[in-house]
Parts: C-alpha cells; sequence; structure tokens
C-alpha cells in the first residue's frame, strides 16, 4: 500500500473539482472579485459623484473634490475537508479521494462563497426595501415589484447594463403559476431557469438560489407556515468580493489539498477557502420582500 500521493495525482483531480465548483456557485463571477491571496483584509476605494462648474474666462478652473469612499472587506476562512481512508483509497484506486474532491468538498466551497456574498447583500440599509405587499401584491413578486426595483436603480443612477435579481427558487415557482406572468406570455422566458440557466427578464439577470446548507437567501418564518425573503434587485459593481487562499491565478476557485494524517489512517481531502464580500454601494441594492408558502 502506497502512503504517498503525487502532484501529478492530485492534478488528476483539479479539473473535475474546478468545474463542480463553478457549477455550485451560482454568484460566483457575478459581481467583481478582487485577488487577496495572503491577505485578511482587503480595500477596495472608489470616488464619490462630482459636480462640474461652470467655465468663467480668465478664472481658475475648480476641483470638484470627489470624496474618496474606501471600504475594507473582511476576508473569512473556511475548510471544506472530508477524511478518506486508507485502506478504501488503495482499493479503489483513489477514486474515493477523486470522489470527495469533487462530490463533497468542491460544491460546499462553491456554496459557501455565494452565501458570503448573499449575507453581503443583507447589510444594505432598508432605504430602498420594497416591502412584500407593494401596489397590493399579496404573495411572490409581482411585475409592479420588478419594475420599481428597475425604476429605483434607475433613479439612482445606477447603470441600465448588470442588472441581476437573485431570488429563491420558491418565488420562480409562484412566478411560473401566478395568472399575470402567464397571460404576458412572460412564463417562456422564465422557464430556462428552471434548469439553472441565467434568463433576462424586466430589466434584470435572474438567478434563482436553492434553500443551501450554509444557510441560503434570507428569510423570517411567519404565521400559517409563509416565509418572507429578501430577494434582491442589484447592479454588479454595487458589492465587491474579495478571494485569497485557493485564488488560483486570481479565478478566485479553490485550490485542491491532498494530504496523509497518519493519526487518522486516512487522507485529508480539503478545498479551502479564504473569502469576503462587502457593499461598496447603498443605492445600487434594493431589498425587496417576498412571501411564498413553505416547499414540501
Amino acid at each position: 500500500m502506497s502512503y504517498t500521493i503525487t502532484q501529478a495525482q492530485i492534478r488528476k483531480f483539479d479539473p473535475e473539482v474546478k468545474g463542480v465548483y463553478q457549477a455550485n456557485s451560482r454568484l460566483g463571477g457575478v459581481f467583481h472579485e478582487n485577488n487577496a491571496l495572503g491577505a485578511s483584509t482587503y480595500q477596495v476605494t472608489r470616488l464619490g459623484y462630482g459636480i462640474g462648474s461652470i467655465s468663467v474666462p480668465g478664472a481658475d478652473i475648480p476641483n470638484m473634490n470627489s470624496a474618496t469612499l474606501p471600504t475594507t472587506i473582511t476576508l473569512e476562512n473556511w475548510n471544506h475537508a472530508e477524511y478518506v481512508d486508507y485502506f478504501q483509497a488503495s482499493e479503489v484506486n483513489w477514486d474515493a479521494i477523486g470522489k470527495s474532491a469533487t462530490e463533497v468538498c468542491a460544491p460546499a466551497a462553491g456554496r459557501r462563497k455565494d452565501q458570503i456574498i448573499i449575507n453581503a447583500l443583507d447589510t444594505v440599509p432598508a432605504t430602498y426595501d420594497i416591502p412584500y405587499n407593494y401596489a397590493g401584491n399579496a404573495e411572490g413578486i409581482s411585475e409592479r415589484m420588478v419594475q420599481h426595483a428597475n425604476a429605483l436603480l434607475s433613479h439612482n443612477a445606477v447603470p441600465f447594463e448588470d442588472r441581476y435579481f437573485i431570488a429563491p427558487y420558491s418565488v420562480l415557482e409562484l412566478m411560473l403559476s401566478t395568472q399575470e406572468f402567464v397571460t404576458r406570455q412572460w412564463v417562456g422566458d422564465l422557464r430556462p431557469a428552471l434548469e439553472g440557466k441565467l434568463v433576462n427578464f424586466g430589466g434584470f439577470k435572474w438567478i434563482f438560489m436553492a434553500n443551501n446548507p450554509e444557510g441560503g437567501m434570507p428569510y423570517v418564518e411567519q404565521a400559517g407556515g409563509i416565509y418572507e425573503y429578501n430577494c434582491f434587485a442589484c447592479h454588479k459593481r454595487a458589492l465587491e468580493v474579495a478571494v485569497g487562499e485557493g485564488n488560483v491565478g486570481g479565478s478566485g476557485i479553490p485550490m485542491l489539498h491532498i494530504d496523509r494524517v497518519p493519526e487518522k489512517g486516512s487522507w485529508l481531502v480539503n478545498a479551502p477557502l479564504s473569502c469576503g464580500a462587502a457593499v461598496v454601494e447603498n443605492k445600487g441594492i434594493i431589498r425587496v420582500k417576498a412571501r411564498v408558502p413553505a416547499m414540501a
């Protein structure tokens, strides 16, 4: 029995690990990502708004004095590890290690990155919140709510490109069965989302999230088995992400670690992730409340 593993054997699993990680991270690449390799914090700086001045012949040109607005992102360090018994690894010719890497560790790392982003989105102030009962709505998300979210972003001078709407799959189910969406033939636009595809609708690219064990979309349980979710209509540059450990070539993809642990008679398969996110433009994120029945 061999108690060593070569880099070539580890690299054998790398393409699968990276593919599974990307497939399980719904929000990876949606927001701007920064390479923070080796850092515990990362500072993002943006310029505030400036107002020009009228030109006066012979007068000095005044500076707009645009404010410099720094935001510090604190990275969280997470391990996504599984032990694989020596004998199990030997008998199946490393397939057990490969399965742990691609079926357990990589998906968990992808989901964790999403959760860090969702948690950061939910720190935005309630200034532009849209209540669940906006314009007489009873459940889910109505056409008027989508229109209002879009109008608020436009009112706040948020660019039209790269607007996203992030919501749980339970909201999608209601949208596909709501009469106003059916009668306007929007169901066809939304249906590809059932297969996990990105869909364009109402001025947004829609991303629907699963109820992941890491937490999923924020919600508050109401009476009668109703859940009120926080959904987010937002712009790509309203939130910044920093990725440290596992940031392979600045890609944000975790690097696979396989180490022998003699005390446990096992190999430790780990996809570590150091990642953080922070809101940098409150006006670019609209929290949209949606009430849905509990899914069976």
